[in-house]
């Protein structure tokens, strides 16, 4: 089935799966990670399959998303977002261990277009959050969602707000 406006051709597995695939080929992936176990898993899980086109390092373009996987986004996982931004990829992925506010508002600040759990990431559901990132759409587990619009809604309220202005940089005249 095609769906013209997504871009995407939907190809229904044995297993009852839907992959997505774009017309005009496979998705462009590199992935970036803190150790190498998780680096040869992350090759073997997204190898084989068939909507994705993993990238060598120095072979990425614009339309390349970049999996970053790391526990946490302490000093080590900011800077590995940092390197991959400085490389010209704004197309992130992000995989993470342990998540909290902080790094909800770093995530965002970094460039990143979809965020999930270490625990929860699966081959089809790093594919799925690929596929958003590549087609320019967001992607958050609804908690985390809740929290990110928790956080502008205080930021708004306890930073914005006594100096007169709003999210947007405009003061109530």
């Amino acid at each position: 089935m095609v769906d013209a406006r997504l871009g995407t051709v939907l190809v229904f597995t044995t297993r009852g799966t839907i992959v997505y695939q774009t017309m005009t080929g496979r998705i462009k992936v590199t992935f970036r990670t803190t150790d190498p176990l998780t680096q040869a898993g992350t090759a073997a899980a997204l190898r084989g399959r068939p909507e994705i086109r993993l990238v060598d390092r120095g072979s990425e373009d614009d339309d390349t998303v970049a999996i970053v996987i790391t526990d946490r986004l302490d000093i080590n996982g900011r800077d590995l977002l940092r390197t991959v931004k400085a490389q010209g990829l704004s197309r992130i992925v992000l995989v993470l261990s342990e998540i909290d506010d902080n790094d909800l508002l770093a995530a965002v600040e970094l460039g990143v277009r979809a965020v999930t759990r270490r625990a929860e990431a699966s081959p089809e559901g790093l594919v799925e959050l690929v596929r958003r990132a590549s087609s320019g759409d967001a992607a958050l587990p609804p908690d985390l969602l809740g929290r990110l619009l928790t956080q502008v809604s205080r930021l708004q309220r306890h930073v914005l707000e006594p100096k007169g202005l709003d999210v947007f940089g405009m003061s109530e005249r």
